[in-house]
């Protein structure tokens, strides 16, 4: 018995195998494929797991267009190699076959034929001339046919042609170009030279803007392109705390490098650490001597919360339409977006301890709770500590500080002696004065009425002004110069001592004291305590023309913003 069960076995297992067996095909691995080849010749069915490459099938007068695997011939064709995961029919799609003209218009002659695709351009020859491409209509309409092409009905391809000419190349002491001759250049050697990077072509010596060589290029007549030269400097990127960018000894410098760090946004390269406006780079960038570009970050908000405005010069009436007003003329400057968050504060902090200056550090809000959203305004800043940290910032920004005691630059917050001076011609930061402060506060240079608040006559609109916490800067409705919170959340220090302006016209009014660093200092805008003070009304305070004077039972709300000369010009005072 178990001789003639030993001889059966084989014969069982090739029933059990021949049947479609869905037990078997997971004992297995293997599934089993069939085709639908809609009239086409027969593909035998296989059973696998991988089909490599696409089944043949071939019909007469129609053209294969692929496998599917449904009937109806929804999305793509199957691509191969084709996994195979369960048991499966892939149906055959054709295309009915149409004679296929082609009118080459001097050139050489192709053999009409009948296709349902044309998979590639159909290549022609004519002396003298390159094929620009092949349209449905003689006079070359809209755009040439991409390639494959799926025929629909009888059709003639119409060739277009170009002259070609022949270009030469004059590298300019660089490697030696053998000419081309073409109608259409889609590319264009490169050359080298020691020592130098490759800049581009141009039609002439002088490498004027509009005579550079972009691609594609049509050539017209015969022609000689010069190569343009940089020489090479070291360019050497810094991060600031992203991935590394290997240095480049270039002269120019065609894509920009994108570091990555975190959940921060790359801004761009700038030359400045601080990454200050006006000194980005833009890319393509010509490097024209050794330079370290710096990169800059922004939260995953995307805003810039060290970000200035330029603001136009003007005249205006300072003041309270209420009572005497004064006109005033300031120059062009710029001022900060925001008021100066905690986080910038304390990047400065740190990088100015390390580096010989003393000052206390700020606050986070009104109670210093560390719960708090990110962006917070700094706060409990005396007039004092913001003239240190600002030098601090300018000294870290490779700008000029403006602020001295006798012959040195102020560093120390304790300093009660010595004689004080702003350095008006310096490039750094600095503090606004109050008519720039009320200026920008107003919106700048605007022919329509100034609103009695930063950018609205609706306190609720524009600021944060009866809470007992500090908000993160930016988040209420800016004013007409964008900048955000001049009215409520801290109250921003300005330059001058609180004294009265008198009569005008005044340019570039400062009331400053040189001996002494103790005097009451202006305080602007408001804070969010401000509807607590009904002295003079609810919000009094957070109009654009109330001036307070700065003292310690303030300070725990007070803040301020950042002022730099426009284009490094000097203020000129008149009082």
């Amino acid at each position: 018995m178990k001789k003639i069960m030993k001889q059966l076995l084989p014969c069982i297992l090739l029933v059990f195998v021949s049947c479609q067996n869905p037990f078997f095909s997971k004992l297995t691995g293997l599934y089993q494929v069939s085709f639908e080849t809609n009239g086409g010749s027969a593909v035998n069915p296989v059973r696998t797991n991988l089909i490599s490459s696409v089944p043949f099938t071939e019909k007469t007068d129609e053209t294969f267009a692929g496998w599917y695997t449904d009937s109806s011939f929804t999305g793509n064709s199957i691509q191969f190699p084709l996994k195979i995961t369960e048991d499966r029919t892939l149906y055959a799609k054709w295309l009915p076959n149409f004679t296929v003209t082609f009118e080459t218009n001097g050139g050489s002659a192709i053999s009409s034929y009948k296709a349902g695709v044309v998979d590639t351009a159909p290549e022609s020859y004519r002396p003298d001339y390159q094929l620009a491409g092949w349209y449905t209509n003689p006079v070359f309409e809209g755009s040439p046919i991409n390639f494959p092409y799926i025929v629909t009905r009888p059709i003639t391809l119409y060739a277009q042609w170009l002259k070609t000419y022949p270009i030469t190349f004059d590298s300019q002491g660089g490697d030696s170009i053998h000419p081309i001759t073409t109608a259409i250049a889609q590319s264009l050697p490169s050359p080298t030279k020691d020592g130098f990077t490759f800049a581009g072509w141009y039609l002439d010596e002088e490498y004027t803007e509009d005579s550079k060589i972009s691609l594609p290029y049509t050539v017209t007549e015969s022609t000689t392109l010069y190569a343009k030269w940089q020489q090479n400097f070291t360019v050497t990127f810094n991060s600031q705390g992203g991935s590394a960018i290997p240095s480049q000894t270039t002269g120019y410098i065609e894509s920009e490098p994108r570091p990555q760090r975190g959940d921060m946004l790359f801004a761009g390269w700038y030359l400045e650490a601080a990454c200050i406006e006006g000194s980005k780079i833009p890319f393509p960038y010509t490097v024209t001597m050794d330079t370290t570009l710096y990169a800059k970050w922004l939260p995953r908000d995307g805003k810039d919360y060290s970000s200035m405005i330029t603001v136009e010069g003007g005249t205006y009436m300072m003041g309270s339409p209420s009572s005497t007003q004064v006109e005033v003329t300031v120059s062009g400057f710029q001022i900060g977006q925001y008021e100066v968050t905690y986080e910038l504060w304390e990047k400065v902090y740190l990088w100015a301890k390390d580096r010989g200056y003393k000052l206390d550090n700020a606050r986070k809000g009104y109670s210093e709770n560390d719960k708090f959203t990110p962006n917070e305004p700094a706060t409990t800043i005396s007039w004092s500590m913001a003239c240190v940290w600002l030098n601090a910032y300018s000294e870290m920004s490779g700008l000029e500080p403006v602020y001295y005691v006798d012959d040195y630059i102020w560093k120390d917050t304790s300093a009660t002696s010595g004689t004080f001076s702003w350095k008006k011609d310096k490039n750094g930061y600095r503090l606004p004065t109050e008519a720039e402060w009320e200026y920008a506060a107003g919106g700048g240079n605007i022919t329509k009425p100034r609103t009695t608040y930063s950018g609205s006559n609706t306190l609720d609109e524009v600021a944060w002004w009866h809470d007992s916490e500090t908000h993160p800067v930016g988040t209420k409705k800016p004013n007409d110069l964008n900048l955000y919170d001049m009215s409520g959340n801290v109250a921003e220090l300005c330059y001058d001592i609180v004294m009265d302006y008198g009569s005008g016209p005044l340019t570039n009014p400062v009331h400053e004291e040189n001996t002494y660093f103790t005097n009451a200092r202006s305080r602007r805008g408001g804070d969010i305590y401000s509807a607590y003070n009904t002295g003079y009304g609810s919000g009094y305070e957070c109009a654009i023309f109330t001036r307070e004077s700065e003292e310690p039972a303030s300070k725990r709300l007070t803040g301020f913003r950042i002022a730099r000369n426009s284009q490094q010009t000097a203020l000129v005072d008149s009082q």
